[in-house]
C-alpha cells in the first residue's frame, strides 16, 4: 500500500475497483478488474478535478433514510479529459459508476463498470474531498 493519500472506489458486485494516487498536484487512476490493470496519470495542475463535488452532487438523490433514483446519466469528466465517469441508478438504491480512461493514439480507452450502494456516497464524496485537499497542499 502507498503511503500517498489514496481513494478506492470498490465494486460493492464484484472485486472491480479503481484506485485514485496522489502525486504532486497530478494523481493517477487504476482500474482493475478481472484480468484488467490500467494505469494513467491525470493531469491536475489547474486543479479543477473536483471529484468530491460530483459524488456530493450523487448524495442529493439519498437523504440518509429514502433514496429517489434520478432519470438519466450524470456525467463529469477531469479538466485535460484524460478520466471521465458516468452515474446512473435504480430505484433499488445502487448507483452504476463507468470511469473511463482515455490515453496514447486517439482512440484509446479502458472502461470499469462499478456498483455502488447508494449509503456510501457521502464517504466517496468525503474521501474526495480530502484527496482533494492533499492534492492542492503539494501543488
Amino acid at each position: 500500500m502507498s503511503d500517498r493519500p489514496q481513494v478506492a472506489l470498490q465494486c460493492s458486485a464484484s472485486n472491480r475497483e479503481v484506485l485514485f494516487t496522489a502525486l504532486s498536484c497530478d494523481y493517477t487512476v487504476a482500474l482493475i478488474a478481472d484480468e484488467l490493470k490500467v494505469q494513467l496519470q491525470v493531469d491536475n495542475a489547474s486543479q479543477q478535478d473536483r471529484l468530491g463535488e460530483f459524488f456530493l452532487n450523487l448524495c442529493t438523490a439519498w437523504n440518509g433514510t429514502q433514496w429517489t433514483a434520478w432519470e438519466g446519466a450524470k456525467h463529469w469528466r477531469a479538466h485535460e479529459g484524460q478520466l471521465s465517469l458516468e452515474a446512473t441508478t435504480n430505484k433499488q438504491g445502487h448507483v452504476f459508476v463507468t470511469v473511463t480512461l482515455e490515453f496514447g493514439p486517439p482512440g484509446w480507452r479502458a472502461s470499469v463498470d462499478l456498483q455502488l450502494d447508494a449509503g456510501s456516497l457521502h464517504s466517496i464524496a468525503d474521501a474526495f474531498e480530502e484527496f482533494s485537499r492533499s492534492l492542492a497542499a503539494t501543488a
